[in-house]
């Protein structure tokens, strides 16, 4: 697979065909680190070298009143994850703080 020319089509604003796009999600685990090197280009092209950091807090835990039949967080749920209330606000503000502190930009 040519990542380097899949790179340099997306830079100049092609959109990747299907074919192409599965084909990348097929990459045998040998062709990896070629696939990253193409994927930087493009995220350098587009984003520069800055991250931004984002925070995710599991906040509450598998007792969803909403019971979608297809979601693990759904009360009704038999997946094995952890089951929580709501943390309470002293720990979840405090969360918020370390994630200001680690400059993130959103909790």
């Amino acid at each position: 697979m040519n990542y380097d020319g899949l790179a340099a089509k997306s830079v100049q604003g092609h959109v990747l065909s299907r074919e192409e796009c599965c084909s990348i999600l097929h990459t045998p685990q040998s062709e990896i680190l070629q696939l990253l090197q193409a994927a930087f280009k493009v995220r350098e092209t587009y984003f520069g070298r800055k991250v931004r950091i984002h925070v995710l807090v599991n906040a509450k835990s598998g007792l969803c009143s909403e019971n979608c039949a297809y979601c693990s967080q759904s009360a009704v749920s038999q997946a094995p994850i952890d089951k929580y209330p709501l943390m309470d606000e002293e720990k979840l503000v405090a969360g918020a703080y370390e994630a200001k502190a680690a400059n993130a930009v959103r909790y």
